[in-house]
């Protein structure tokens, strides 16, 4: 809402009472909401609010650049508990010289009129979703005796989601009747039997097997291989290997007989060679 409030020191009841009137009043031409039933409102423009001093001291802070003592004793900030709508609008912080009155086409005070003061303001309503980022004013604009004052703010909005409403569900014909009929069903007066559950069996205990231990191997028997010589090489007793059945072992390669082979396998694995040979 921007508006202009009624001007003059001795003027700030009147500002108030302008507020009050223009948040009770209807806003849109369709008269369904006054401004302050909006859920976030902006109110700024030239709010007219001096400084609370005399002229003299308060032009006095104004050659001295003294600008924070001068807001001591703003009237919207000292006098806004008049207003009962007051305390719900909010203002960033003012950190900007004050914006009236100034001489035209200069940036200097016309001191020798009007005193300074923040006559130019931007409101929003207390505890919205509003967050002011930057609030200043203008210096290098001077046509007019005010500066202007601009604010940026992010402000969060609510989304409306439209729902559509159910459809009632049509069944045809054959289906209502099945519906709206009720159940048929009858109680004879036969007694219930239920089932026995099947009898429990004791397992019997599973006692272990004895193993038999394997007959202990046949002792292997010397004999004399003499006769196996042809008088080529010295009689000697040898301890000839045991049968495979009285051993209990399988056959093996010849490769792997020749890998693990004595002095004397060697000898007769030559002699039959050499009695193939003759043959």
């Amino acid at each position: 809402m921007n508006c202009h409030l009624a001007h003059g020191q001795t003027s700030s009841q009147k500002r108030f009472n302008e507020i009050r009137t223009i948040y009770n009043t209807y806003i849109s031409e369709a008269k369904e909401r006054t401004a302050a039933e909006h859920d976030i409102k902006f109110f700024f423009g030239d709010l007219n609010f001096r400084i609370e001093l005399s002229k003299e001291h308060t032009c006095l802070l104004a050659r001295q650049e003294d600008f924070k003592e001068m807001l001591k004793y703003d009237q919207l900030l000292t006098q806004s508990s008049q207003c009962s709508f007051l305390p719900q609008l909010a203002e960033a912080p003012v950190k900007f010289p004050p914006t009236y009155k100034f001489a035209k086409n200069t940036s200097y005070y016309d001191l020798d009129k009007r005193p300074p003061a923040w006559c130019d303001r931007i409101l929003w309503s207390a505890g919205s979703a509003v967050k002011c980022t930057r609030y200043t004013s203008v210096d290098s604009i001077s046509f007019s005796d005010h500066k202007p004052v601009y604010g940026t703010y992010l402000v969060g909005i609510k989304r409306v989601v439209k729902i559509r409403k159910p459809q009632p569900v049509v069944l045809p014909e054959e289906y209502k009747a099945l519906a709206d009929a009720e159940p048929e069903f009858e109680l004879d007066d036969a007694p219930l039997v239920f089932a026995k559950p099947p009898e429990h069996k004791e397992r019997k205990e599973c006692k272990p097997e004895k193993i038999q231990e394997p007959a202990p191997p046949k002792p292997i028997q010397s004999i004399d291989i003499i006769g196996l010589y042809d008088g080529e090489m010295p009689r000697r007793d040898v301890q000839p290997v045991a049968k495979e059945e009285d051993m209990g072992v399988m056959a093996v390669s010849y490769t792997h007989l020749r890998a693990h082979e004595t002095v004397l396998d060697l000898v007769c694995r030559l002699l039959l060679e050499k009695k193939k040979k003759k043959k």
